[in-house]
């Protein structure tokens, strides 16, 4: 912030405007070495490995800190493996961009896209989940969808040819969550059964030995669950009871059950009934309890755990004291995790830049990835002057200027919406009713500042 807003700073509004800087993240994604996160903005920003073209920027230079992607503030969630990425807008819209080997971008052919794009025409999807090169999808109907490489039965169509573009799986419509591991799959219906089909070659699918060990059709998995997910050679799941089981690959202790050896069938992990969230990658978990606390456990030798060790383990741990995580993102050799309030942390492996930090140093502990949308953000300031609420949820801003001057609005195409003069001290601007949710820029004097409307 410029030395001279100081002076027109009390002390309460200094308290808030901190805090809003670092209100911005609503949901995170990760591939293997990159990121992806909606701001409450509705905007995407992405970082870290962009090797193959997934962050969507146009390029395949990686990226340290966050960069948005466009300048669409409807997104509504973003699903993103090792090698591409899909979103879905707020108005059912599908997009994708990245690699686009075996057809895993559903557009017909194989040709990688460096950009989002609109996949099909229907504006009825619900949820997205690509796995290492196939996709599931939900519809608003509680139809479920798959495309993309099928060597291993993954896309549950009871067949292994790959599809080039979305394909219906069977006739049921009360599909309600999706999980697309390295190379299998998990669907949970409305009714709380749980579903899984693919490669079973480290007891990923959770039922024993299997002929081939694969399934192309999907197998019904005893209990009641509320939430899954498949890792790579692991699966989760959280029973209705708020137990948590886990099964597949355990080399490092990633299933979290007290060893090191595969299980190839549900394991439950400790005795705890709180579990609200898991994910995992190839060798560590994270997940959060209902009591809002965070807890990693799994191969730790890049600081992955966050608990400020190197240490392997093959329970849960958790990581400090805080009750207000919200969500914990498991990627390959690192971490994200985002609080209630809407901040974002990272830690572990950061050779890409994927903990968006503006660095490629590991950590070994939580770093907080900073708003780059959010808050009061001084650009040139020859005049001083403060804009509160910001983010901003009604149709009244308050100007505190440090002299007369004019104030004017416009948005980040350069389009102008009003401009109107200001008086030295207090005022209190209504906006005119136009004027939507979004990132817009005031610009008053010499000084451009950025303000966000979330109504």
């Amino acid at each position: 912030m410029n030395k001279n807003l100081l002076f027109v700073l009390f002390v309460s509004y200094f308290f808030i405007s901190k805090n809003v800087k670092a209100q911005c993240w609503k949901s995170i994604e990760s591939g293997s070495h990159h990121c992806y996160a909606i701001n409450t903005d509705g905007s995407l920003w992405a970082w870290g490995d962009n090797e193959l073209g997934v962050l969507g920027d146009s390029s395949y230079k990686d990226q340290t800190k966050p960069i948005k992607l466009g300048t669409s503030n409807t997104w509504q969630t973003v699903s993103a493996n090792d090698h591409n990425a899909f979103g879905i807008d707020t108005d059912g819209t599908l997009w994708g961009w990245g690699d686009n080997r075996e057809g895993v971008l559903g557009n017909g052919n194989t040709i990688t896209r460096l950009k989002p794009f609109q996949i099909s025409s229907n504006t009825n999807w619900k949820s997205i989940s690509n796995g290492n090169y196939h996709v599931l999808a939900l519809k608003t109907d509680g139809t479920l969808w798959s495309w993309g490489n099928n060597s291993s039965g993954v896309l549950g169509n009871g067949a292994d040819t790959s599809n080039f573009i979305p394909y219906k799986v069977g006739t049921a419509n009360n599909w309600a969550l999706i999980s697309a591991g390295n190379i299998h799959s998990m669907a949970l219906k409305s009714d709380g059964t749980l579903w899984i089909w693919g490669d079973n070659g480290f007891g990923q699918l959770g039922v024993g030995k299997i002929p081939f060990d694969r399934s192309s059709i999907p197998i019904q998995i005893a209990g009641n669950w509320k939430y899954i997910y498949a890792g790579i050679y692991c699966s989760f799941g959280i029973k209705t009871d708020g137990t948590l089981w886990a099964w597949g690959k355990n080399t490092y202790g990633q299933l979290g059950v007290s060893d090191n050896v595969q299980h190839d069938y549900p394991t439950q992990v400790g005795n705890d009934t709180t579990w609200s969230t898991i994910t995992g990658s190839e060798f560590h978990a994270v997940a959060t309890k209902t009591d809002g606390t965070l807890w990693t456990w799994g191969r730790n030798n890049y600081g992955q755990l966050g608990d400020g060790t190197k240490t392997n383990s093959n329970t849960p741990v958790q990581l400090g004291s805080e009750k207000n995580w919200s969500f914990g993102l498991a990627a390959r050799s690192s971490s994200l995790a985002l609080k209630k309030e809407g901040i974002l942390y990272a830690w572990g492996w950061n050779n890409n830049g994927q903990q968006g930090d503006g660095t490629k140093i590991d950590k070994i502990v939580p770093s907080k990835i900073n708003c780059e949308t959010t808050g009061i953000e001084t650009i040139d300031s020859t005049t001083a002057c403060i804009i509160y609420p910001n983010p901003l949820s009604s149709a009244f801003i308050i100007i505190n200027a440090s002299n007369a001057s004019v104030l004017r609005m416009f948005d980040l195409s350069g389009k102008i919406y009003f401009t109107v003069n200001l008086n030295q001290g207090e005022n209190t601007i209504e906006l005119p009713k136009k004027i939507t949710n979004g990132m817009y820029l005031l610009q008053i004097g010499n000084t451009t500042q950025k303000l966000i409307i979330n109504r």
